[in-house]
């Protein structure tokens, strides 16, 4: 896989984001079924109950997780050392997958990486973002 063999990601961060899409697809899966099941049961009222509201949230989780995903995957070669060694992403999922496992212990290996990056970027005025754009000065 050649995935496997990226450049600039910490074997240790690959296995990680390689376990934790795992659990995602699960996720989406399980989704799906439930999503499924529900409007089957409810035929004709599925779209006024109170459930959908959970699905909706469960929806939004999954697409947010996904995009951070994907926006790794193809983008890694060019914003920078901090974005494709991918300790960010590993601290975006297992957050995003914490919904779904409330109980889900979560790692703090890669928070003092991040810290040490929001940091330096607020000391360069810069967003707080997958991409380190510069903020306008008052004055300018």
């Amino acid at each position: 896989m050649a995935l496997r063999i990226s450049a600039g990601v910490d074997f240790e961060v690959l296995e990680q984001l390689i376990s934790l899409v795992g659990e995602l697809i699960k996720e989406i899966e399980t989704y799906d079924q439930s999503l499924r099941g529900s409007a089957a049961k409810q035929v004709g009222s599925f779209e006024r109950s109170p459930e959908i509201f959970e699905f909706a949230k469960k929806h939004c989780v999954l697409h947010a997780a996904a995009a951070c995903v994907l926006t790794w995957l193809h983008n890694r070669g060019y914003l920078g050392e901090f974005f494709s060694e991918g300790k960010w992403l590993v601290l975006c999922l297992e957050r995003l997958m914490a919904v779904f496992h409330p109980r889900r212990l979560l790692t703090n290996a890669y928070v003092a990486n991040l810290a040490q990056e929001l940091v330096e970027r607020f000391q360069k005025n810069e967003l707080f973002s997958i991409v380190p754009l510069q903020l306008a000065t008052a004055g300018q």
